[in-house]
């Protein structure tokens, strides 16, 4: 049986999406939750080339040190919901031990991140953060872990009022300018962009050479290149 995939948006912000991605194979079909962040305003002509994996794991660590960094206080009914999951899972209940351990992240018990500052409950949600370019949408993909992202675990517009809060209080989800602000970031965007002219100038190939001297001139052999260059 084939393997297809098929996207869903759940919540569309503009320059970033909130989307099901329905993957079905002969073992049947599952579904992973992602936030897709659109990144012209970040690469601008490198939209559509594979970047070195460091700018993806850059744009994961700065995300995941703004959820961590969060201070504003959850409501009341929140915190007593984070207490009953505790006994919970001291108890062994099914769904507190399925919320709070297994996959990729392992066990993050709640409160292990902060007992009151919202998005950091067990911390599985910054833990499990992990970011993929996605050279055909010109973006990257960030993923999380299933349990965090699930509309059918919220009522009414709850999803969508986390979502929208969630892009209010961690900036790097709102893409562009707010990403390449950071220097960890812009600081491998430029490694990744030197990098591809690097590759390109020394392919042999007239029309890559060529066009990675126009590139290199646009953006600055100074800024991007630094002394990779020197003796090609």
């Amino acid at each position: 049986m084939a393997i297809t995939q098929e996207v869903v948006v759940l919540n569309d912000f503009g320059n970033m999406r909130v989307e099901e991605r329905q993957r079905t194979t002969s073992e049947g079909t599952t579904s992973r939750y992602t936030m897709t962040l659109t990144a012209e305003p970040i690469i601008h002509d490198f939209a559509a080339l594979k970047l070195n994996p460091a700018v993806a794991k850059a744009i994961g660590e700065l995300i995941k040190k703004q959820i961590g960094d969060i201070k504003e206080k959850a409501d009341a009914a929140t915190i007593q919901k984070r207490n009953y999951a505790e006994k919970a899972l001291g108890l062994g209940k099914s769904w507190a031990v399925k919320r709070y351990t297994g996959g990729r992240t392992g066990a993050l018990p709640p409160k292990a991140a902060h007992a009151e500052h919202l998005f950091n409950d067990s911390g599985r949600l910054a833990q499990s953060i992990a970011v993929m370019q996605n050279p055909k949408e010109e973006g990257f993909t960030i993923n999380v872990a299933a349990n965090r992202l699930r509309p059918e675990t919220f009522t009414g517009d709850q999803f969508t009022r986390m979502v929208t809060k969630l892009r209010e209080l961690v900036p790097a989800l709102r893409g562009g300018i707010e990403v390449l602000q950071d220097p960890t970031v812009r600081e491998a965007i430029n490694d990744a962009q030197a990098e591809w002219i690097v590759v390109a100038y020394n392919s042999g190939n007239p029309s890559d050479r060529d066009k990675a001297i126009e590139l290199a001139a646009k953006y600055g052999w100074q800024h991007l290149l630094r002394p990779i260059l020197i003796g090609a």
